[in-house]
């Protein structure tokens, strides 16, 4: 996240932390970053960049990243979450995600209705995309 951080710093973006104090404590900060708003624990870090958001993008990344974006999947197909959240596919790495939700869809178990405001994207060119198109709406 450092590094996407960095990124978006050197494109004079602002950028907004939202960590866990073990997280601090551990020396997992960067920096540079605008604001850092500290929480006590992941699931008010969770609620918290909920909260802030207007997409949720998930990048490549392990068990922390797949539970945040469940979150917002979920949010956003009980209309809880009126955001689009986009799934960035980078070299096929949600591949296997795509196909369970294929498959919950084929089992009865969801729509694609319920399913329309999940996004997958191959590269920053479609995550822009699909966030114009959002806000157009």
């Amino acid at each position: 996240m450092g590094d996407l951080a960095k990124a978006v710093l050197d494109s004079k973006g602002k950028v907004t932390g939202v960590e866990p104090r073990f997280f601090i404590e551990r020396g997992f900060v960067y920096d540079e970053i605008d604001e850092l708003i500290v929480t006590e624990d992941m699931s008010q870090r969770k609620a918290k960049m909920i909260e802030l958001g207007d997409a949720f993008i998930a990048f490549p990344g392990g068990t922390g990243a797949l539970e945040e974006i469940a979150e917002v999947m979920s949010k956003v197909c009980l209309k809880h979450l009126d955001a689009p959240c986009i799934i960035y596919d980078l070299n096929d790495y949600y591949e296997g995600l795509k196909i369970l939700l294929d498959r919950m869809v084929e089992s009865g178990l969801s729509s694609r209705e319920r399913l329309a405001g999940i996004h997958f994207a191959k590269d920053l060119d479609d995550i822009v995309s699909i966030i114009e198109k959002y806000e157009a709406k």
